[in-house]
């Protein structure tokens, strides 16, 4: 996104009720998804690649198993395969790839709620599925999808299998590519509301609020 089209679309992002709760500057990005999704790795890893070292913005990842019947585990391809590992190739550096096959999957925990800045889902389902057990912090909960889209929440991914472990390698691969898109749009959006907020601070429907500054 240029930076005249992020300008006219911040305000979007000043009208959340996250921006005038969260510290500043964003620190700490959680990626949630089913377990043994590769997204959520995948997202870790890109987070960490397009962020600039000097932004010291840090993310993390984790699976969760929830409530809904709809969302359903798929058997997880293997990237221990060559095939397999030649097709992610196609949209992942050699590094990425590594990652992801010595990726240690980590298991969602309420305690990291409270530590982290925003958390983004997959899925729909998974973001209800937190806001709705976890009020207290249900303002700084999104879809990927739909803080990067501007919609709060969006579940257009679906039929690209994103958030369960799709039988199809060739799945897999459209998937991350979605998944890197939206990742680098992310990493842009988070520093160009930190410039906003740092040089006006954060106004929330139409009144000046204090910021919250955390390290």
């Amino acid at each position: 996104m240029v930076y005249a089209d992020m300008r006219e679309n911040l305000s979007w992002y000043k009208r959340l009720t996250w921006i005038s709760k969260v510290r500043w500057p964003v620190k700490r990005v959680l990626f949630v998804g089913v377990k043994h999704s590769h997204a959520v790795a995948v997202s870790e890893y890109l987070f960490r690649k397009y962020r600039h070292w000097w932004d010291q913005m840090h993310a993390f990842s984790c699976g969760i198993e929830i409530s809904s019947e709809s969302i359903e585990e798929k058997r997880v391809v293997d990237l221990k395969d060559y095939e397999t590992v030649r097709a992610f190739r196609k949209v992942l550096d050699k590094q990425a790839v590594k990652y992801l096959r010595d990726y240690k999957k980590r298991v969602f925990s309420e305690d990291v709620l409270d530590a982290v800045d925003i958390i983004l889902t997959f899925d729909e389902k998974i973001c209800n599925e937190l806001k709705r057990k976890y009020k207290g912090v249900r303002y700084k909960i999104f879809t990927l999808k739909g803080f990067v889209d501007r919609v709060g929440v969006s579940n257009a991914w679906e039929n690209l299998d994103i958030d369960v472990c799709n039988n199809s390698v060739q799945g897999q691969v459209l998937a991350i590519s979605e998944v890197k898109r939206y990742v680098h749009e992310l990493v842009n959006i988070l520093g160009f509301l930190e410039d906003e907020v740092a040089g006006h601070g954060v106004v929330f429907n139409g009144v000046p609020m204090p910021t919250v500054r955390g390290g």
